[in-house]
């Protein structure tokens, strides 16, 4: 009787055992497939990403970090500190020095404030990347990198034809009013400025002769003589048509 309850009682703890063991095992399978999706999905992020755990460590970081960067893979790695990523972003030549410490003063302003932040970063090539720093509850931070100089570029080339003239890159009217009254407001504190307005004569005849092709190079050529004419600081605009004007301060 005490054999046959043993041997029940030892029976119930094997089936125990498997059943826990398959549980182990279903939930080990588990968390293997997630871990391949966070790495799937790390992998296919446009944005860069680097996670800071609660004593500042670099806990995770993804392959589009390198790569917008265009460092080695291995140069990042889990465990190095905020300071110690900057600094290896400088020794790679991808910022300098001064763009380093701004980085490191923005990120520790942001740190205090315990919120989102969002910066701009210069690179030494001349592209901008846009970071964006959040916290965790448990402690710790993420950041995300995402290369914008494509939309910087196109902004600055919207800026651009707004204030220009397409024909001549000279500044348009818009922009021969901001700087006509820029230097009027120095004349106030006692400075002296000149407007020189000129237009070329008989400008239509050249058109009607020759085409307004050859009257868009006359105008081209203008503009760059009067460009040489002119000191750095001075402002040459085409107001439009074949009408110029110059606006020249610290006369």
């Amino acid at each position: 009787m005490l054999f046959r309850s043993l041997a029940r009682a030892f029976d119930a703890m094997i089936r125990d055992i498997a059943e826990g063991q398959a549980r182990l095992a279903a939930q080990a399978r588990e968390l293997q497939g997630r871990n391949a999706q966070l790495d799937t999905a790390l992998a296919n992020m446009s944005q860069g990403l680097c996670m800071y755990d609660a004593d500042g460590g670099l806990a995770l970081v993804n392959q589009r970090f390198a790569s917008i960067y265009n460092i080695p893979r291995d140069a990042i790695a889990p465990g190095m500190s905020f300071w110690s990523v900057l600094e290896t972003l400088e020794q790679h030549g991808c910022i300098n020095e001064a763009e380093m410490r701004r980085a490191a003063t923005d990120h520790e302003r942001a740190l205090r404030k315990g919120a989102r932040a969002d910066f701009t970063q210069h690179l030494a090539d001349g592209r901008s990347v846009a970071i964006a720093q959040a916290m965790m509850d448990r402690g710790g931070w993420v950041t995300t990198y995402e290369d914008i100089s494509e939309r910087v570029a196109a902004e600055q080339q919207i800026n651009h034809m707004a204030l220009h003239d397409p024909l001549t890159e000279l500044p348009n009217r818009a922009l021969f009013r901001q700087t006509l009254n820029k230097a009027t407001s120095l004349v106030r504190r006692g400075s002296k400025c000149a407007v020189l307005c000129l237009d070329l004569d008989h400008f239509k005849q050249v058109n009607d002769t020759l085409g307004h092709p050859v009257g868009d190079q006359l105008l081209c050529a203008v503009a760059d003589r009067l460009r040489d004419c002119v000191r750095e600081h001075d402002t040459v605009a085409r107001l439009g048509g074949d009408e110029f004007a110059v606006v020249q301060t610290e006369i």
